[in-house]
């Protein structure tokens, strides 16, 4: 944070937190963000933290799953405030607003921490806010932020703050992004008593940080087959030979063949056409990214193969999920 607080509970000042929300933002971020810091205060019997719920355009927002919200228009100050989060959920990439960007410019400036949750980081990216910094994003987004802002250090992390600059991937990593914030203002003992509260066991406690990798989410128990499985996720630009992954890990191609029926039920060449075909998808969902660009990205030379491809594994022109944009991909 700019300027931690007091942590003695019996002498705190006001935390003063602007709730910027975009068009369709995810509820469970928002909620995420906003219950610990009510619940602090519940626990201290006093207001540490009072918020504002904002919007660049119009006096309400509604969420992607249809709750909607009053708000208020953006203040003309923006450097009243200690920190300031914007919120997204659905197609942030597409969102550009001159006035927000200009106003997180500000609030950055006068040194309030300003951050994003999900894939309001292509919100803070626009701004120019990211120079030079460490950011995170929802990994839906992962492979289409770096497509759009390669200069950028964006990391598979839940939350990261690179000086006045917070990035968060979003869903209940925003919980623990806030139990964090709140330990560094008020002291570990209240950010547990508010974790206690929602019968919520911290990070630290779980030993766990950031995404699994692919191999472990699988649960692939084989050390060659994992190995295998994460250097196609390393290639999926530029394909690699079946032959030349069983032999990579020191297993014959007939070895590594039995290897994916009997953990996956798939084939190699199958698993990997999937892998680079799901790449395609999240592309073309949170990127602008031509369908050809997307095409060569996942390793297809000809984007009539990789239309075909699409198709049989989807049901669906890759045209027609860029015009649907997030309504069937999961969040």
């Amino acid at each position: 944070m700019r300027k931690p607080l007091e942590t003695s509970a019996t002498n705190i000042s006001r935390r003063r937190i602007a709730l910027v929300l975009l068009p369709e933002f995810a509820l469970l971020p928002f909620s995420s963000a906003i219950e610990p810091l009510r619940a602090a205060n519940r626990i201290l019997g006093r207001q540490a933290y009072e918020w504002g719920i904002y919007a660049a355009v119009g006096s309400r927002a509604e969420a992607s799953c249809g709750v909607g919200f009053d708000v208020q228009p953006l203040p003309a100050d923006p450097g009243s405030f200690d920190l300031v989060l914007v919120f997204s959920g659905l197609n942030a990439h597409r969102f550009s607003d001159e006035t927000l960007e200009g106003w997180l410019r500000r609030a950055a400036r006068s040194g309030a921490l300003v951050g994003s949750l999900g894939d309001a980081t292509f919100v803070l990216a626009r701004a120019g806010l990211l120079e030079n910094r460490r950011s995170v994003i929802h990994w839906t987004c992962m492979d289409g932020f770096v497509e759009s802002y390669p200069e950028i250090d964006v990391r598979a992390e839940d939350f990261l703050q690179d000086g006045n600059i917070l990035t968060c991937a979003g869903g209940t990593a925003a919980f623990e992004m806030m139990l964090a914030l709140i330990e560094q203002d008020l002291g570990a003992i209240v950010a547990n008593q508010v974790s206690d509260y929602f019968l919520y066991l911290r990070e630290q406690e779980k030993g766990a940080r950031g995404p699994l990798p692919l191999s472990i989410r699988l649960r692939i128990s084989h050390p060659r087959l994992r190995q295998v499985v994460e250097m196609m996720e390393e290639n999926l630009e530029e394909p690699m030979a079946i032959r030349d992954l069983a032999a990579a890990v020191g297993l014959s191609t007939r070895q590594l063949e039995r290897l994916f029926r009997r953990q996956l039920n798939t084939t190699a060449k199958k698993h990997y056409l999937d892998r680079r075909l799901q790449k395609a998808r999240r592309l073309l969902a949170h990127s602008a990214l031509s369908i050809t660009e997307i095409s060569l990205s996942c390793g297809f030379q000809q984007q009539g193969h990789f239309s075909r491809q699409y198709r049989l594994i989807f049901g669906e022109n890759p045209s027609e999920t860029r015009r649907r944009g997030l309504g069937s991909l999961p969040r």
